[in-house]
């Protein structure tokens, strides 16, 4: 179980790199979500794609998921 705990946390380290490192644009976020995401979630039964997929179309859709949550938290830390 710890080793679960400590792969996790890697998880998460490294999918906070991978975003950090991105150069994608609100535009191209929101074609990913809604065009590419359920193609993909269809394709894989109904899993979300992870920054260590081993498809890159599915890395570039994971980092198009966490640029929106980005930018959501964003904007509701701004609204109040």
């Amino acid at each position: 179980q710890r080793q679960m705990c400590i792969r996790d946390s890697l998880r998460t380290v490294q999918f906070v790199i991978e975003e950090q490192r991105s150069d994608m644009t609100v535009e191209e976020a929101v074609i990913l979500y809604r065009n590419y995401l359920p193609k993909y979630q269809a394709e894989h039964d109904g899993k979300l794609p992870t920054p260590n997929d081993t498809d890159p179309l599915g890395r570039r859709i994971a980092s198009a998921i966490a640029f929106i949550a980005k930018k959501k938290q964003e904007y509701l830390s701004q609204k109040h």
